[in-house]
């Protein structure tokens, strides 16, 4: 943002706010065009100063950011655009607007107009406000690989999907053959806890297998009974088809074969994590089952 304070000048219906600007825009009720153009005008007070072609090309991909931003809040939440008046949603667009004006790329569109989108349903009083701004604030400090691993091990330490079947074609899909190259770099998922999004875990689960995370969530699926007795599907020799394929065996080779079990998410992470499963998966997991208020 600009070091110096420039004075905004606005119309009858908006206040002043000196520093790091947003336009406060008064008056009841407001379009489409109305609040696209508050964000815009805001984004142009606090951006850097760039040469004629970077500011060209910068205001190019706030206005794409904004228009679908709108266009998901206009068909799922018209009553939240509102919002785009509130001082902390414009600071927080501010930073949106700026972080894809440098990083055009169609996955950071994606994952900024999502978490936006979560950022105008949300009370202004509440954690996952904070949350999502914290969240917007380090994408541009996260490369698509680290999003994966975030996912993956949300998948697997804070999620349960349906079956496990499900979450193990969900994690082939999650940790793709780019990313296992950096499965066994340490720093790759200390970067995760220098930014934030995830911490070191100090449970004794830190130390498990992916076998044992499947049984502490799938026991009941697991367990089955075969002529009179209880066996469990993981334990050779008596596997089922979900374990003992190809697909299986690779994902339970990535897992254990890497540092995703040393580490836990934080909120932050979490909400990094839902948010890009929800992308990849063409899914709709709600954020609030781990994030309330």
């Amino acid at each position: 943002m600009m070091d110096k304070k420039n004075e905004i000048n606005s119309g009858d219906n908006s206040t002043n706010i000196q520093g790091r600007q947003v336009l406060v825009n008064q008056q009841i009720g407001i379009s489409y065009s109305d609040a696209r153009q508050i964000a815009l005008d805001v984004y142009k007070q606090n951006f850097y100063e760039l040469s004629e072609e970077a500011k060209s090309v910068a205001l190019e991909r706030a206005e794409k950011l904004i228009d679908e931003l709108l266009r998901n809040l206009e068909k799922e939440l018209p009553e939240q655009i509102e919002k785009i008046k509130v001082p902390d949603v414009q600071y927080t667009l501010i930073k949106a607007q700026s972080i894809y004006a440098r990083n055009g790329g169609p996955d950071t569109l994606e994952i900024l107009t999502n978490l936006l989108k979560d950022r105008f349903r949300v009370k202004e009083d509440s954690l996952k406000k904070i949350v999502l701004n914290e969240a917007i604030e380090i994408i541009p400090k996260l490369t698509i690989n680290q999003l994966n691993l975030l996912t993956a091990i949300f998948l697997v330490k804070n999620c349960k999907m349906s079956k496990v079947r499900v979450l193990i074609e969900s994690l082939d899909t999650i940790i793709t053959d780019d990313l296992v190259q950096f499965i066994q770099e340490r720093n790759y998922f200390e970067h995760l806890v220098y930014v934030g999004a995830a911490s070191n875990d100090i449970t004794t689960d830190s130390s498990q297998n992916l076998e044992y995370f499947i049984r502490k969530s799938y026991s009941e699926e697991l367990n089955e009974k075969v002529e009179g007795n209880t066996l469990d599907v993981l334990d050779p020799p008596v596997r089922n088809q979900f374990v003992i394929d190809t697909l299986s065996e690779s994902v339970f080779f990535k897992w254990n074969h890497g540092y995703f079990n040393r580490y836990a998410l934080t909120s932050v992470g979490i909400a990094l994590a839902v948010t890009h499963f929800n992308i990849v998966m063409n899914a709709n997991i709600d954020l609030n089952i781990w994030i309330k208020g």
